[in-house]
């Protein structure tokens, strides 16, 4: 190593250098953002190491930040200073920004807005016509939906589809609804790309893509659905329903698809709603300067910065159930699309009462493909978060009910079932575990919105063994390559209640025994419990009220028999348990069940050997 300390700290101070500065362009480009700059506050004197300040260092840092902490409350304590930007002239962000969002009473009002195309105008897609067959179906049905439920409806098909049309009907929705009302906004069309002419993308590598709709005479691309969005007021719920290929999150949509496979263009195949890649390049080649003039009005603000909760502009709560993952096709059909033909089933002309989470869930079940994944985009839920009302309802006066855990209706054991995570992860657990340290990932902290507060749940319960985090084990079918990757979801937060008591049964099993505790398998959607072979329909693991674990040094059949003293002889919970010989599986269903029969036979011992 480098033992000239003045060498170290000239290296040191050129490292600093360079991660300070980026610092502080990231800070420029973020909203309610602080850049505090540290360089030089510790003095020499006050460094226990290379890396670490001595008490009184780490108080001199600390006081900066004091400083700086009571200087923002100060500046933030009048009104803010405004001006004007991409998002508008001072005075209307002023007030904007001043308004809070406050839902009056009586009754909350519902604009509605259905497009479909079943064709483009060759003259602007290089010849292309785009024929679809069930766009324009789509769009009568969602506008019968919105009119049952108190929606007032306009509806645009074809050729009256044009991107000037479609963006003036929104703004006018903008204009009129205050907080507490509702905007829907369902679309049936092909989608496609065109250049990241503003350069918000978050993309290394590959030229970065805007996804768009494709409208009858121009593209509307996602920039600008967003700089939509942020006309509207605050405490306005804005639902987005596309059913169109790169929908995924098209509020603003998340990493396009691939352009190649093995050197070879992909290009979608036919009867899915997306514009060919052939057509994708002429249409915008064609028509540059038409869309670099558009893309003019965009934020230019990075893609990460406008998605961010913290630092978005958008004040409305927006929600986006879109037909597919950005890297999926949207099927079309002889009578709806794919999605819309699966969503009105499920809604089954109202009777569903369940909430969006679990009408994503439906309605994957319902198409049943794995090319094909509906997804709930909702990042940029705000108040009010109506994720938890039932679908389409203007006036929720309760929310969507869950499903009761109960013995009635439901099969007494699980099923055959086998979706472990691999021995890798169950030998990396039990190796943290004996080292005395708790199971952190990033992945559901980061992908998951709700996972601070299903940390804060989890938490709550005052578990001795198990972290947030292994609660959120997907499975391992989920994350391998076969038809269920990527299937299953994390748990819907109105089912959270129904784990407690399932985890503090395991919690105290696992003080019991002394031994690591793997939990191999615990929520499961509806879709990912019936792509699962063998898997019980009625499966506890949907009502997050079960889990399934292994146990370092222990068989499976001893495990189970051990769970069986502590219910059985000790009464330690009522509930459900399986033996495998693999796992052992628990639940708190709220009555005594055993499998499979000879483990029911077995004579269960006083105590736990």
């Amino acid at each position: 190593g480098i033992k000239d300390r003045e060498l170290q700290k000239a290296i040191a101070r050129v490292m600093m250098d360079r991660f300070n500065r980026r610092l502080r362009r990231l800070s420029k480009a973020m909203p309610h953002v602080t850049y505090i700059d540290c360089r030089g506050v510790v003095t020499d004197a006050r460094w226990y190491d290379g890396l670490h300040p001595t008490s009184e260092g780490f108080k001199d840092v600390a006081n900066k930040f004091e400083t700086q902490i009571k200087g923002i409350a100060n500046a933030r304590s009048g009104p803010p200073i405004i001006i004007s930007g991409p998002f508008g002239n001072a005075k209307t962000l002023s007030r904007a920004a001043q308004s809070k969002p406050v839902i009056a009473g009586g009754e909350a009002k519902g604009i509605s807005l259905h497009v479909g195309l079943n064709l483009v105008d060759p003259a602007h897609y290089s010849g292309w016509d785009g024929a679809l067959k069930a766009c324009e179906a789509d769009a009568h049905a969602m506008e019968a939906l919105a009119k049952a439920q108190g929606f007032k409806a306009k509806k645009l098909l074809t050729a009256k589809a044009t991107r000037d049309a479609v963006v003036d009907e929104i703004k006018k929705a903008a204009d009129k609804l205050q907080a507490g009302d509702m905007f829907l906004f369902t679309v049936s069309a092909h989608g496609g790309r065109i250049p990241d002419f503003n350069r918000d993308e978050d993309h290394d590598g590959d030229e970065p893509m805007d996804e768009t709709l494709c409208l009858y005479d121009f593209q509307l691309a996602d920039d600008e659905l967003y700089m939509l969005w942020n006309e509207f007021r605050a405490g306005v719920r804005i639902l987005m329903v596309p059913d169109t290929c790169h929908s995924g999150s098209m509020v603003r949509a998340g990493p396009a698809m691939p352009d190649t496979l093995f050197g070879q263009a992909i290009s979608p195949m036919a009867g899915v709603r997306a514009m060919p890649l052939e057509i994708e390049d002429m249409v915008w080649r064609q028509n540059e300067q038409a869309y670099r003039d558009a893309s003019s009005s965009y934020s230019a603000l990075k893609e990460s910065v406008l998605m961010n909760p913290l630092s978005t502009p958008i004040q409305a709560s927006v929600l986006n159930l879109g037909a597919c993952r950005d890297d999926q096709f949207a099927q079309d059909g002889a009578e709806h699309g794919a999605f819309t033909g699966a969503l009105l089933k499920v809604w089954n002309n109202g009777s569903f009462k369940g909430d969006y989470r679990v009408f994503r869930d439906a309605i994957d079940t319902e198409i049943g493909s794995h090319s094909q994944t509906p997804q709930l985009f909702d990042m940029l839920l705000k108040f009010p978060k109506f994720v938890e009302d039932v679908p389409f309802t203007l006036n929720p006066t309760e929310k969507a009910k869950p499903v009761a855990v109960t013995q009635s209706g439901m099969s007494m054991i699980e099923g055959e079932e086998s979706d472990s995570i691999s021995d890798a992860e169950v030998d990396a657990i039990f190796s943290r575990q004996n080292l005395g340290f708790m199971t952190r990932s990033r992945a559901a902290a980061l992908a998951w919105p709700d996972y601070n507060a299903f940390d804060a749940f989890i938490r709550g319960l005052g578990l001795q063994h198990f972290s947030t985090d292994e609660f959120l084990v997907l499975g391992g079918a989920h994350n391998g390559s076969g038809p269920c990757a990527g299937k299953n979801t994390y748990p819907p937060r109105h089912l959270w209640p129904n784990i407690a008591a399932t985890a503090l049964a395991l919690d105290a099993f696992r003080a019991r025994i002394g031994k690591a505790v793997a939990i191999t398998n615990a929520y499961r959607s509806p879709a990912y419990n019936a792509c699962i072979p063998g898997s019980a329909p009625n499966s506890l693991h949907m009502q997050f009220n079960a889990l399934d674990f292994k146990i370092s040094g222990m068989t499976a059949p001893d495990a189970a028999m051990a769970l069986r003293v502590m219910r059985d002889r000790e009464g330690l919970f009522v509930g459900g348990i399986g033996r495998y010989n693999t796992f052992t599986h628990v639940d708190t269903r709220g009555s005594n069940a055993t499998w499979p029969q000879n483990f029911v036979n077995d004579t269960v011992p006083n105590m736990i050997a």
